[in-house]
Formats: structure tokens, C-alpha cells, sequence
């Protein structure tokens, strides 16, 4: 049949007598009803919103497919019964509901008792629910099928809710979120059917119980380590173990209370060694054999109370630590003395035995003679390990021994300390004084020059002499200084150094200074031209050598005259004065770090720690945070370190403070700290100097987020930067009142070299100052200088030469080279530079003009 198509305009009645049915087209909305029950056998299409039922108890059928493209309204009154025989093909969904009653799916069961899927929402937060109603008894279960759910067997069932409102799974439970609570106080876990119960399988920290209260394990515990932090009372009475040694109370407890209301103790089995390593006070002790280190008892007396008693035998030692009564002889200390009135103490040998004294080992010893046993030989005082106490002087030939001094007592005698063949005479102290001058030469018998003037002339310190002994090749007068990189934390690649200190004042304070009557003074900062040391060098002469000879010769008095001297000079006053820098000079944060230790952990006693490859410098600091779990100890959490030495890559040395001594730790894990490398870069502006050196302490406040204090620079400090090793949590930033200040010293200084003419009197007038050069100024005297190359053997060829008649050079002299437009805006008479853009031929020489005030080129005097 072709489509037909009608359109109802006004309106539309269909009904017969036997179903009563009327279907009615509204002539105004075009909507359609019918009364009565409607069967479309072909396809329904509705285009516009539908409502099926709007009666109490209208019943719904749906047995075909049903595509619902717009609304869809099942059922307008209470009671409606809808029935879906058909599948749903697409998805049922329910419009927004932002309200407190739920809406959802809503079924009865067992007559009364309903069941509940849908949702609803609270304060604008939505939620789902599963939910049962009635008498609040209505179980809710989740279950899985073999088969249909609706027909097949229930394998697994999982009890969300109970009667009774509790849960109840069929499998394990994976609480992968970490915690079971509640808010209850009492809480039972496993408490019925289970007989053996597992906890905290991989757990390596278990934590059970409060801090307070009771922890009660109601049968046999069994652990490989037990800590408690209060009491454990071992009801069931035994303490056993199944290993062949139990330590109780073996560590820490320094008193120890066992049995205090038992009427018998056992201890021991009864065979074997029962040891008490210290004192054993007891009222009343009652053994056949005793083997013990001390005793203490009011009476020591044989078991049977009248037989013989031997307290040690022949390989033994009884020590009796107060008095000792033996008939008439009592011991007491260091003393043997009898109790008897007059009583004799004898010694007295067996048979044609003699009383020996092999070593007499007493505090005070006084007597008139100590001799031998034979009377001949040699004795000896006291063994290689013994000690002799001579509370006086000591007389030993020639040599005396008094207090803190050994001298000869002979007239003019020597001391000499020879050590055995290839030995050496050590003097062990970490700091060695002499009074007076040591010489040293390997020829005994060579006299050193006379002292002339002994306060300056010739030394009062130290003096070498050269020497031929007989078998030898000779030795030279040398001495030497060896240095190696890694003994000291003085700096980098640190040398060996001769080292020469000057100032005013005097060494002692309060004293006459011998000859002037002036009492001396304490030590001040150097003056200007004051001399810091000197090096010099002195030829033989005639009649000896020419520092001593020249000054003599010149009368005396303290000027020494030296053939050659290396000097260096005080070229302005020295001070010490405390530089700060303010917010004028120090702008800003240039940078910061705070960079994890990776892997640390601590290597050695002195604040040795390793770890992962990063740039540690020495004066960065180290902020630790964290909790310990590790083996390693000396380093604290919450604690701030500086580095005072580090390999630069995987290794460093910490001090508690800046620029301080190592700190002392124990080798081993630092597990639960974390470590963090610190510092922090300022800029600065307007400085013509660099502020601070190297590894300086520098006092710091006003810095945000940084704790005011001292710390030490790191890395090479310039004129517009310098960094600190400051420990920080938050990165630090200026407050706009910042400073920073250290105490310094300001000093100028210089270095000459003085010499003497050929063939002039040796006095001071006549003195030269062959090189003087100082930060300002620099001066060469000679009448000839040449300078040459390089070249080995001295074979160098001259390339300037500089006399009384001229300047020679044997290279082409380079002048400054400048563009016409960068040229200097001004100049000095005898002046001359290069113009590399000149008119014509570039690089034409230009002279200044002092009258003109301008810049001529020397070629034709034209302006430049």
C-alpha cells in the first residue's frame, strides 16, 4: 500500500462499542490522546513530546523496539504500571537533579520492602546511592553469577550491608590507600575463628600501641629483638631461650636489681664457671671453692670454722683493698708495719736462703747509695717501660738535669745528643725554642764567625756551615723547605714559604728596653717606609766577612751593611678597620642555589662525607633536614655545616661554622637525612676594588629569609658580585636595609734590591737602590740595561738596550694605534700615537700639540 497521509485540522473521534476507545486530535496543539486502551500494530512515530498513562494504575506494554529521539513521559498518576519487554538500545537517562530528593530507579519487594538506584545531590555536591527501605533491615548484596543472574547460581556474594549493618567479603581486601581506622575506642581485628594471624609481613618498622597504656600478647611471644620503652611483666614465670648464649640487661643498665623478694636465688648450673667481674658484697657467703676478682666480706674463714684455708695458690693474687691484719703484722697501703709495742719486722729466708730485692719498685726511695746486688756491676734503675721520679736535681757527670733544664756543669762544656748509627736526634714538640743561635754543620770541631754585634750582626736564629769530613764528599751549607699540596687547608696547590713578620712595638709589653730606659710598648701597625724583611747575601772580605767587617768598620752602633739585599717595604701605614657594604653598593640577589646531596653518607672522623657528582666549593654551606635512620653519626638534623674542603666533584669536609675545624663523626649511612648544597650570589655596584676575599668571613643582616650571622665567601669574589655559603629553606632576597661587613686590613707595600757600586766605600751613602717597585711607582738603576731574548746558554741577542747616551732596539717599537674618531681627546707634550684611518696611507704617526691643544700628524703638522 502506497503512504497515505491525512492532516487533522480541527479535531477527531474514533471509538466502537466494544472497546470503548476514543482517540481525540486537539484542534488548537495538534497532540493526540486516546481513552482507552490503543494498539498500533505498525510503526508509531512521534515527532513532539509523549506522555503514555497520566491515570492512577494506567498500564504501560512496550513489546517492540522502542527509539526514544525526544521525551518520553511513562505514567502521570500514582499506581501506573510500566512494562518493558523489549531491549533498550541506548542509554536512560535522567535530567539534572540539584535537589536533596533522589531520583532514580524504584522497585518493591517482598511485598513492602523497596529497593533503591539513583542520586541526588547536597549543598550543590551530587552523589550516587544504593539503597533498601523499610524496617532499615533489608540487606544489600553484590554478587557475581554462574549463568543469568536472573536464573543461575550465585558463586561469589559480597554483603555491602548486612541486616545488621555490617560488611562481609568473600575474597581479600587491598587497602591500598594505607590506613584501616575508625572512630571507635575499642576496635577488633581477626578476633574470632582465626587461629594464626599475620601482620605486617614485609614490615621492617613496627609500630604497635600508644606511647602510654598496656600492650598485652596473651601467649607465647617469639621475636628476634624485643624493645620496650616501659615495663614487661612476664606473667607465665619463665624467660627462656633455645640459643646457646642470652645476654640480659647486657648494655646500658648501669644498676641492676634481680630477685629483690626471692628467699632463693639459683644461678648457674652445676658444673662450669660462674664469673662477677666486679665487686660482690654479700652478708654471708658459704662455698667449698671461690674464684672471684674481689671479695668483700666482714670475715673470711675456713667452712668448718678451726681447719687450715688457703685463699690463693701459688699462680694467684689476693688484693685487699683496706687493711690487712696478720698476727702482728699489718698491711695498710703502701706500708708493713708491726702492731706490737717494739715489735721487729724480719725477713727472714729458709735454711741458707737470702733475702733478694731484684727491683725495688717504691714511690720514694732514700738512701745513701744504690748499688748493685754484687756490688760491681752495673745496675739498672728502671726497665725499658719503668718510670724513676727524681723529685730534685739530677747529677749525671757532667750534665745536670734541674727541672725544665739540662745544662753542663763542667766549665764550657757541651751538651751533646749523638743518636745510634743511622738514628736521629728528635726534638718531638709541636713547637721548639732556643735561646740563642743554632749552628749546623756536620764538622765538630768548625768555629762559626765571631757574633759582633749580637743583637743585628751576622744570626741570633739559625746558621749552616758547609763541611769536607774525612770519607765524604763534602756537604754544603743548604737548607730546604719541602712542601706537599695535600698536608695543608691553607689554599690551593699551597708552596713551601719563608716568611718575614714586622711591627712597631716591642715582643714583651711593660718592660726596659735595654740602654734607652724607655719602657716598652705593645705591638702597632707598620709604618709607612718601615722595612717588613730583608734577604741578604755577604762575600768574604779580607779580614772576614763584609757584614761583619763594613759594619765594625763604620762604627758600630745598629746599622749592618749587607754586599746584596732583597728587601720588601711598608709603602703606606698598615691598618685594620671593618668594611661594610649597604644597599648602595649591594643591588640585588644575582642568583641562589639549593641543591640536593645525592647518596650521602659519612666516610671518615672528621666530617668526611661522599656523594653523587655535583660542584661543591669550600665556604658553601649545607642544610640538613630529615630523621636519621642510618648508621652514621655527627651529623644532625636541623643542623647548618660549611664546607672547608671539597674535591670539587663527589667528596667534602664539614665544619659546625664557618671557616671552623672539621667536625667529628663516625663513618657509616645517613638514611632519612636529606642534605642540601647552599649558597647565594649578591650584586653589587659602584665599587672601584674587590670587597672581599677569598674564603673571608663576612657578617651579614637585612637579608630576607636568611638568619643574620656570619658566613664565609665562595668562588673568587669581583668588583660586581660576590657569593656566600648561607643556608636557606626560601630563596633569600634584599630588604632594602642589607649589609654586609668584614674586618680587613689596608696595606701598601713594595720590593728593592740594594747593592753597592764597584770599587766604593761600603757605607750607607753610597748604597744603591738597584730596583724599587711598589704599587705606584718603579724604578731600575744601572747604567746599562739590556734586555735580550730568551734563548738557552745566554745566547739571546740584544732588543733593547737602554745607557747614558741613548735607547736602542733592535725591534720595531709599536705606538698606540687609535681611529681619527676614537683617538684621545687630549694629550702630553713628546707624546706620539698611530692613526690606523689616516688620510692617504693608514697608520700615520700624530703628535700632541701643547700649544694648539690638538693632535698633528708628524708627516706634514696637518690636524688630525
Amino acid at each position: 500500500m502506497s503512504e497515505q497521509k491525512f492532516r487533522v485540522k480541527y479535531g477527531l473521534a474514533v471509538g466502537d462499542n466494544t472497546t470503548q476507545t476514543t482517540m481525540t486530535v486537539d484542534g488548537a496543539s495538534g497532540d493526540i490522546y486516546t481513552s482507552g486502551d490503543a494498539t498500533v500494530n505498525e510503526n508509531l512515530q512521534v515527532n513532539g513530546a509523549t506522555t503514555l498513562g497520566n491515570a492512577s494504575g494506567d498500564t504501560v506494554t512496550i513489546n517492540g523496539d522502542t527509539q526514544i529521539q525526544n521525551a518520553l513521559t511513562i505514567g502521570s498518576g500514582s499506581g501506573d504500571s510500566v512494562t518493558v519487554n523489549s531491549q533498550v538500545s541506548g542509554n536512560i537517562t535522567f535530567s539534572d537533579n540539584n535537589t536533596t530528593t533522589p531520583r532514580g530507579v524504584l522497585g518493591t519487594v517482598a511485598n513492602n520492602d523497596q529497593w533503591f538506584v539513583g542520586g541526588a545531590a547536597v549543598a550543590g555536591l551530587g552523589y550516587a546511592m544504593i539503597a533498601t527501605g523499610d524496617d532499615a533491615g533489608e540487606p544489600i548484596y553484590a554478587r557475581q553469577y554462574t549463568g543469568s543472574p536472573l536464573s543461575g547460581t550465585v558463586t561469589r556474594e559480597a554483603t555491602l550491608l548486612s541486616a545488621t549493618g555490617n560488611t562481609i567479603l568473600p575474597g581479600d581486601l587491598a587497602v591500598n590507600g594505607g590506613s584501616i581506622t575508625t572512630t571507635q575506642t575499642t576496635g577488633n581485628v581477626f578476633n574470632t575463628t582465626a587461629t594464626t594471624v599475620n601482620i605486617a609481613g614485609a614490615g621492617t618498622t613496627v609500630s604497635i600501641g600508644a606511647n602510654t597504656g598496656t600492650t598485652t600478647v596473651n601467649n607465647a611471644l617469639a621475636a628476634d629483638s624485643i624493645t620496650t620503652t616501659g615495663d614487661a611483666a612476664i606473667n607465665g614465670g619463665d624467660i627462656t631461650t633455645s640459643a646457646g648464649s642470652a645476654n640480659i640487661f647486657n648494655a646500658g643498665a648501669t644498676t641492676v636489681n634481680i630477685g629483690g623478694a626471692a628467699t632463693t636465688v639459683s644461678i648457674g648450673a652445676n658444673t662450669g664457671t660462674t664469673t662477677i667481674n666486679n665487686s660482690l658484697v654479700a652478708d654471708d657467703i658459704s662455698i667449698a671453692t671461690i674464684d672471684a676478682t674481689n671479695i668483700e666480706v666482714s670475715n673470711i674463714k675456713a667452712k668448718d670454722g678451726t681447719a687450715a684455708m688457703t685463699i690463693a695458690d701459688s699462680t694467684g693474687l689476693v688484693t685487699v683493698t683496706t687493711q690487712l691484719q696478720v698476727d702482728n703484722i699489718n698491711v695498710s697501703g703502701n706500708t708493713i708495719s708491726s702492731t706490737n709495742a717494739n715489735g721487729a719486722i724480719n725477713l727472714t729466708p729458709n735454711g741458707t736462703g737470702t733475702v733478694v730485692i731484684p727491683t725495688a719498685d717504691v714511690t720514694t726511695l732514700d738512701v745513701t747509695n744504690i748499688r748493685a746486688l754484687d756490688g760491681t756491676a752495673a745496675a739498672t734503675i728502671a726497665n725499658s717501660t719503668g718510670v724513676v721520679t727524681v723529685s730534685t736535681q739530677l747529677n749525671v757527670d757532667n750534665v745536670n738535669i734541674n727541672g725544665n733544664t739540662i745544662s753542663a756543669t763542667d766549665t764550657n762544656g757541651n751538651i751533646t745528643l749523638v743518636a745510634n748509627g743511622t738514628g736521629d736526634v728528635v726534638l718531638g714538640s709541636q713547637i721548639t725554642r732556643t735561646l740563642g743561635e743554632i749552628q749546623a754543620t756536620t764538622d765538630i770541631n768548625y768555629v762559626f764567625p765571631p757574633q759582633t754585634l749580637s743583637t743585628v750582626s751576622d744570626n741570633n736564629g739559625f746558621s749552616a756551615a758547609s763541611s769536607f769530613p774525612a770519607g765524604t764528599k763534602g756537604y754544603g751549607a743548604n737548607a730546604g723547605f719541602t712542601s706537599y699540596y695535600g698536608d695543608t687547608l691553607a689554599g690551593a696547590l699551597t708552596s713551601a714559604s719563608f716568611n718575614f713578620r714586622n711591627a712597631s712595638g716591642n715582643s714583651a709589653t711593660g718592660v726596659t728596653v735595654p740602654f734607652t730606659g724607655i719602657t716598652s710598648v705593645a705591638p702597632s701597625a707598620s709604618p709607612n717606609t718601615s722595612t717588613m724583611g730583608s734577604l741578604n747575601f755577604n762575600g768574604y772580605a779580607t779580614s772576614g766577612f763584609t757584614g761583619d767587617v763594613a759594619t765594625a768598620n763604620q762604627g758600630g752602633g745598629i746599622t749592618a751593611l749587607q754586599a746584596l739585599q732583597f728587601q720588601s717595604y711598608v709603602n703606606d701605614t698598615f691598618s685594620d678597620s671593618t668594611l661594610t657594604l649597604t644597599s648602595a653598593n649591594v643591588t640585588a640577589v644575582a642568583s641562589s642555589f639549593r641543591v640536593a646531596l645525592g647518596a650521602p653518607q659519612v666516610t671518615g672522623t672528621k666530617g668526611q662525607i661522599s656523594f653523587n657528582t655535583t660542584t661543591p666549593g669550600v665556604g658553601q654551606a649545607v642544610r640538613v633536614t630529615g630523621t636519621l635512620t642510618g648508621t652514621a653519626t655527627g651529623i644532625v638534623s636541623g643542623q647548618d655545616y660549611y664546607i672547608i674542603v671539597t674535591n670539587g666533584s663527589t667528596t667534602a669536609t664539614l665544619s659546625a661554622t664557618p671557616n671552623g675545624d672539621p667536625i667529628d663523626t663516625t663513618a657509616g649511612t645517613l638514611t632519612g637525612l636529606s642534605l642540601f648544597r647552599c649558597g647565594v650570589t649578591f650584586t653589587t655596584t659602584g665599587l672601584t676594588n674587590v670587597p672581599f676575599g677569598r674564603a673571608a668571613k663576612v657578617t651579614v643582616s637585612g637579608v630576607n629569609n636568611v638568619t643574620s650571622g656570619t658566613y664565609t665567601v665562595f668562588g673568587t669574589p669581583t668588583t660586581t658580585s660576590f657569593g656566600l655559603g648561607i643556608p636557606y629553606t626560601t630563596a633569600p632576597t634584599v630588604s632594602g636595609s642589607q649589609s654586609f661587613s668584614c674586618l680587613t686590613t689596608y696595606m701598601g707595600s713594595g720590593f728593592r734590591i740594594r747593592a753597592f757600586p764597584a770599587a766604593i766605600p761600603a757605607n750607607v751613602q753610597n748604597r744603591l737602590e738597584l730596583l724599587d717597585i711598589n704599587a705606584a711607582t718603579g724604578t731600575i738603576r744601572t747604567d746599562t740595561l739590556t734586555v735580550t731574548s730568551g734563548a738557552y746558554g745566554g745566547t739571546g741577542t740584544a732588543r733593547l738596550t737602554v745607557d747614558s747616551a741613548k735607547i736602542a732596539a733592535t725591534l720595531p717599537i709599536q705606538f698606540p694605534s687609535y681611529t681619527i674618531a676614537g683617538k684621545p681627546a687630549s694629550g702630553a707634550v713628546g707624546q706620539q700615537i698611530a692613526i690606523s684611518d689616516s688620510t692617504g696611507n693608514g697608520g700615520r704617526m700624530a703628535y700632541w700639540d701643547g700649544g694648539a691643544s690638538i693632535w698633528r700628524y708628524v708627516s706634514d703638522d696637518v690636524a688630525v
